[in-house]
């Protein structure tokens, strides 16, 4: 349950940090979906898959680092549903959080692989405007 609650607080936050720069956020409506954070701001429409690992267990310093740390965490049938949403209007994506700092990354497919093209990059907040519990 701990590394449940875990990737509940690192969707809070990461939800936090888009409304702060200006988008509104709503969380998926199930848990064990391809997305679990839903992001719009003007014609930009993300659809979040959220990863969390505790800085203190892994360092991540950059977004290659990043990037790598996500194509060895999410499974290609993840990516495939998430990139499912192309067909409702959404962009699909991907955010890690590490310690205090997140990564966002789109997800493009190419051929039976995917591409992640960072979108976004900073410090999360210490305290979420919005709290979603299961």
């Amino acid at each position: 349950m701990k590394h449940y609650n875990y990737g509940i607080k690192a969707e809070n936050r990461l939800a936090a940090a888009y409304k702060r720069r200006g988008h509104t956020t709503r969380y998926s409506e199930g848990s064990r979906g391809p997305s679990d954070i839903f992001v719009v701001r003007g014609a930009r429409r993300l659809a979040i898959q959220v990863k969390a690992t505790r800085g203190t267990t892994v360092r991540i310093n950059d977004s290659l680092q990043a990037a790598e740390h996500l194509r060895q965490r999410v499974s290609k049938g993840e990516l495939k549903k998430l990139v499912a949403h192309i067909k409702r209007g959404w962009q699909p994506a991907v955010g890690l959080t590490n310690g205090d700092y997140y990564w966002t990354f789109r997800v493009h497919r190419r051929g039976d692989d995917h591409e992640f093209e960072l979108l976004h990059d900073g410090h999360l907040p210490k305290r979420p405007l919005v709290r979603r519990s299961r």
